[in-house]
């Protein structure tokens, strides 16, 4: 059985089923595995090791592209200096929708990501992520093919820098056609997301970049432009004498946000 029949047989009827994975402790996954899964728990640790490794080539680049050091991400993200809120997710949407509404029922509502994330499925996904509603670019919905891998930047890159990376706001919606398998009818949709946080403890300072600090002057200089830094402003925003939020706060805000208001 694999990760992907536990979501089918075991969890409730509903238009998405998720099952998340924490970080791993010396390798190792910490969480109580579904009995079904256990004899599958190494390949669940080396594939969340590799997402580890995507995750960090892909703040060199971010690095690379913003002319910092090429550590000044990957050093925040070591799991070795402390915990991180990195975690693996199997998201599961069965195609069975007859008991939902499309034009009222939503599998994942308008929302971004916190830190950052990257989602990897099938290249033929008819059903890849919805782009919009809100100060998204291009401004209208745009449905895109699915990539083998997409990354969506989150609030906290955003965040720590002030707004020049741009947290993606995205949803995942009913198809308008139930895309139908070649061989037996209705497709399910699966993919695998997994978000990569910084360590806990660190203090997201302005990312020393020449780019950064000239895309702040230049909207500072406009009162015109719609200033969008994610959630909680930037992090040039404080005062020098006030102390840096740190990654662990910054997620919680986000958690405490996005869950406390709906109780």
């Amino acid at each position: 059985m694999t990760p992907f029949d536990v979501l089918i047989r075991f969890m409730p009827k509903s238009p998405s089923r998720a099952l998340n994975i924490g970080e791993l402790d010396d390798g190792k996954v910490q969480q109580a595995l579904p009995p079904t899964l256990l004899s599958q728990e190494n390949e669940i640790s080396h594939f969340t090791r590799l997402c580890n490794e995507t995750c960090a080539q892909i703040l060199k680049l971010l690095s690379q592209g913003l002319e910092i050091p090429e550590n000044f991400f990957t050093s925040r993200h070591d799991p070795s200096k402390g915990s991180t809120g990195n975690s693996l997710r199997l998201l599961y949407y069965p195609s069975d929708v007859s008991s939902f509404r499309p034009e009222k029922d939503i599998r994942a509502g308008a929302h971004s990501d916190y830190g950052m994330s990257w989602t990897t499925g099938p290249r033929d996904l008819n059903a890849g992520p919805n782009m919009g509603p809100g100060p998204v670019y291009p401004g209208d919905l745009v449905k895109y093919p699915f990539p083998p891998i997409l990354v969506n930047i989150g609030d906290m890159l955003s965040y720590w820098t002030d707004g020049l990376l741009k947290s993606t706001i995205h949803r995942v919606v009913f198809p308008r056609e139930i895309p139908e398998s070649s061989e037996s009818g209705p497709r399910d949709r699966y993919s695998i997301a997994f978000f990569c946080q910084p360590v806990g403890s660190t203090e997201l300072v302005p990312v020393p970049s020449k780019l950064v600090e000239n895309y702040r002057e230049g909207q500072n200089k406009d009162p015109n432009k719609s200033f969008i830094v994610g959630y909680g402003g930037g992090a040039n925003s404080l005062d020098s004498d006030q102390p840096r939020m740190t990654a662990g706060e910054h997620l919680q805000s986000r958690l405490n946000a996005t869950y406390l208001k709906s109780i």
